[in-house]
């Protein structure tokens, strides 16, 4: 809170620990962290309702998945791309 100037590192010294939390937490908006995810969402369209439908009812081991195919398996992601561009001509 100092650092983003909220606080004035006299008002710790002069009030203390305890009052000073006490006054962050009454402020609105001062300790509150966003639950919004930073990361926007992907938008893309499958070929085939049922895989639609098993990604939709998955979503997060989809989210799941396509992290570690992308952290782990970038050889796998390389192949399958290579062949994506030689079927779109």
């Amino acid at each position: 809170a100092i650092k983003d100037g909220i606080l004035e590192e006299s008002y710790v010294i002069e009030n203390g620990v305890t009052k000073t939390l006490e006054f962050l937490r009454k402020s609105p908006n001062v300790l509150k962290k966003s639950k919004q995810n930073p990361i926007k969402p992907l938008r893309f369209q499958l070929k085939s309702q049922e895989s639609y439908d098993f990604y939709k009812s998955n979503a997060k081991f989809t989210g799941y998945l396509l992290d570690k195919l992308f952290n782990n398996e970038k050889e796998m992601i390389k192949k399958i791309m290579k062949e994506y561009k030689q079927l779109k001509g």
